[in-house]
């Protein structure tokens, strides 16, 4: 997750979500392509995908805040642990 690793000392709940504008041109580019891949018929066949139902959505939509959550869960306990060292 780009950004967790953007502020690698601090958490990255101490940054603005959108304080770097290439990341997030990223993220929101890779989302637009992976619903056409999965919602446009032509994409779908040459892919050889299908359409996410709602509970996948959901689901899908979760993952990061975990990921967000155990990443800076590591660096509290990193910083606890090494308080001088780089992460």
């Amino acid at each position: 997750m780009p950004i967790v690793a953007d502020n690698p000392r601090g958490g990255s709940l101490t940054m603005g979500p959108f304080s770097n504008r290439t990341i997030n041109i990223g993220i929101v580019t890779e989302i637009v392509l992976l619903v056409l891949i999965t919602e446009v018929p032509v994409l779908q066949t040459v892919f050889h995908t299908a359409p996410l139902g709602w509970d996948d959505c959901v689901y899908l939509c979760c993952i990061p805040f975990v990921i967000l959550g155990i990443e800076e869960l590591r660096k509290l306990i990193w910083r606890h642990s090494f308080p001088t060292e780089r992460v």
